[in-house]
């Protein structure tokens, strides 16, 4: 690694509430007496409604994470481009967010995505930033405070098997994010639970097929924890006895979105991450209804295999940069998901089983915790079954 250490994905804030001082201030430094700034009457007939901040004051901001934050010290701000969306006024809470878009090492070059929205999410300006950076020097950032070490994110972690997985790494010494998207309840209880034997547990309800809460889990967490070290795949989706005949393609492409897309969007942004340590650990929940298919689960099926052959080739990939990627593929368990099937379904599923019983939330924990540890370190590429034989 060389020591121009910054990473794709790695992102500062800033918030600023602009005041009737900034806007006097801006005007007597830069000379720009427009009165759609100041005069209200002026402003009404221009159809702006009221007088609009300067579009280059709340660029000014941009300069202050750049200068201060990311890169911060001896960086030279050499192009930018603009786009201005939508005005701000005094009294608006401007977030301004820098994110690396790309890093050249030898020329000591950074491209920067630079984004400003409003307290109500509504977007300001945007552009790109490139910036070199002159000296040696590194800025702190979270992921020097905080060396390599035994972080999960846990995307689908509030449910029945998601939540077992979660006791069982912060019971083992792992610091936990639970990503969860509805409920509520358990995952307050999960945490509480948690943190009540002396773990670290935080949880960040989310809608990961929304890009921006994608990134803020990712940003949230190394806010939190300094780093990511592992991230555990268990999201689901409602099980549907449908046959053929009635199915439409938005069924398949729901289960898809649920048990690919979801893990592709998370996995894209924590592998700069993960590179930027030299190590990760990627597991994602399986099924072993992609061996012996029921009939009418055709979705399903679908995504759990189409899953499977996405860690596969991600193993492939990933493999040179040292981060392993795994799915445990467990059959029948007591979970919300499967309270619907029927006791003759568990009981033939029972009666195939060599080892006489359902697999239980904790075979599965306990697989998951051997996989995220150094005890597996030459383990990738693997669908491990956990099916009593089966």
């Amino acid at each position: 690694m060389s020591n121009f250490d910054f990473f794709v994905g790695q992102q500062e804030v800033l918030k600023h509430r602009i005041k009737e001082s900034d806007i006097e201030k801006f005007i007597a430094l830069s000379g720009d007496k427009n009165p759609i700034h100041t005069d209200r009457d002026f402003a009404s007939k221009a159809n702006l409604k009221a007088p609009v901040a300067h579009g280059m004051l709340g660029v000014s901001f941009i300069s202050n994470v750049i200068g201060n934050k990311l890169p911060g010290p001896g960086a030279l701000w050499m192009t930018q481009t603009l786009e201005f969306i939508s005005p701000a006024r005094v009294g608006d809470t401007l977030t301004i967010k820098v994110t690396v878009k790309s890093v050249l090492d030898i020329e000591k070059i950074l491209s920067l995505e630079t984004i400003i929205t409003k307290d109500n999410g509504e977007l300001v300006t945007r552009g790109t930033a490139t910036v070199k950076v002159l000296t040696d020097r590194r800025l702190p950032t979270p992921l020097d405070e905080v060396k390599p070490s035994k972080v999960a994110i846990v995307i689908g972690g509030s449910g029945g098997i998601g939540s077992e997985i979660c006791k069982e790494l912060a019971l083992n010494g792992y610091k936990i994010m639970v990503s969860y998207k509805k409920d509520d309840f358990h995952a307050m209880k999960l945490e509480k639970e948690i943190t009540e034997q002396k773990g670290i547990c935080k949880t960040f309800k989310s809608d990961l097929s929304n890009d921006e809460e994608v990134d803020t889990l990712v940003s949230e967490t190394l806010n939190l924890f300094g780093t990511v070290s592992h991230v555990i795949f268990c999201a689901s989706s409602t099980l549907e006895n449908v046959p053929i005949g009635e199915l439409v393609w938005e069924k398949f492409m729901s289960q898809i979105n649920v048990h690919t897309r979801l893990l592709f969007e998370i996995t894209k942004r924590l592998v700069p991450v993960f590179e930027f340590h030299g190590s990760g650990n990627i597991i994602a929940l399986g099924s072993t209804v992609t061996d012996n298919p029921p009939p009418n689960w055709l979705p399903y099926v679908t995504a759990k295999s189409s899953l499977l052959g996405f860690m596969k080739a991600l193993a492939k990939e990933l493999g040179p940069k040292n981060i392993r990627v795994n799915v445990v593929s467990p059959s029948t368990i007591e979970t919300s998901l499967t309270g619907n099937f029927s006791e003759r379904s568990k009981l033939t599923t029972l009666t195939n089983t060599p080892l006489k019983r359902l697999t239980t939330a904790k075979d599965v924990s306990k697989t998951i915790l051997f996989l995220a540890s150094d005890d597996s370190a030459h383990i990738t590429a693997q669908n491990i079954r956990i099916n009593g034989g089966a």
